[in-house]
């Protein structure tokens, strides 16, 4: 059975002074993420198959060039009472009340991010990073403190696949990233070298889950290309290639 899991993964960008520097028009530059590279849970994040969606034609890169990828202060939480569909509308919309930041541009650096426990270098995914929105000052103020770490994880969709006896988590979609709390290790922060990411809460959802929620915005009218989500269920269905696999079993209309 289809199903794509939602996952948080974290890396830092570092300064051995403790204090990041911004550029003339503000921006910090971050580490956001990393490829081929394991967790610390032991799932492999592989660069090949993600590579496409930091193309200039992609979708998430048309976003950072419109000027429209920002950063929540923290990931979306499910809360009570919510069914995996209201979970889903939540983690596909970036709220502007949670705002902290602007991400300027993404570019992949196969270099200068090394693996602590292996020593070899990594795809790390560098942003460009400017504090905005209503918890801009908070992140500023963070940034701006020696003694405080500040870390960034990404917001995603991944198609989970054991590969030999490892679980690869092939990123489908990048919806952001968000500002949060801590890494999982320790010397992932601001002020030391990058080290490559932490493994938060997993949510896994049935691909039956995204149609009918695309049923229900059919039926209801409402557009995919009005919808306010940041990216639309109908390209999340799409990525994952189910209306396209019968045996996925994508509902073609759903009762309410």
């Amino acid at each position: 059975m289809s199903k794509a899991t939602y996952s948080c993964t974290a890396l830092v960008g570092s300064n051995k002074a403790g204090i990041l520097k911004p550029d003339e028009d503000g921006y910090y530059t971050i580490v956001l993420g990393a490829l081929d590279v394991f967790n610390s849970a032991g799932s492999f994040y592989p660069y090949e198959s993600a590579k496409h969606l930091f193309a200039e034609s992609s979708s998430l890169m048309r976003r950072i060039a419109n000027g429209a990828c920002r950063a929540e202060y923290g990931h979306p939480k499910k809360e009570k009472g919510w069914s995996d569909m209201d979970f889903i509308n939540r983690l596909l919309v970036i709220e502007e009340k949670n705002v902290c930041a602007h991400i300027k541009n993404v570019t992949i650096d196969m270099a200068s991010v090394k693996d602590k426990k292996t020593g070899r270098p990594v795809v790390a995914l560098i942003g460009k990073v400017k504090p905005t929105g209503p918890y801009g000052h908070v992140l500023e103020a963070q940034l701006q403190n020696p003694n405080e770490n500040v870390c960034f994880s990404i917001r995603s969709l991944t198609d989970d696949v054991v590969v030999r006896g490892v679980n690869h988590k092939n990123i489908r979609i990048v919806i952001c990233w968000d500002y949060v709390n801590e890494p999982g290790i320790s010397v992932a922060n601001k002020y030391q070298s990058p080290a490559l990411e932490s493994l938060e809460d997993e949510v896994t959802f049935l691909a039956a889950s995204f149609g009918n929620i695309r049923d229900y915005h059919k039926t209801t009218s409402v557009g995919m290309e009005s919808s306010p989500a940041t990216v639309s269920v109908e390209s999340v269905i799409d990525a994952f290639g189910w209306d396209n696999d019968p045996a996925d079993n994508i509902p073609a209309s759903y009762k309410w």
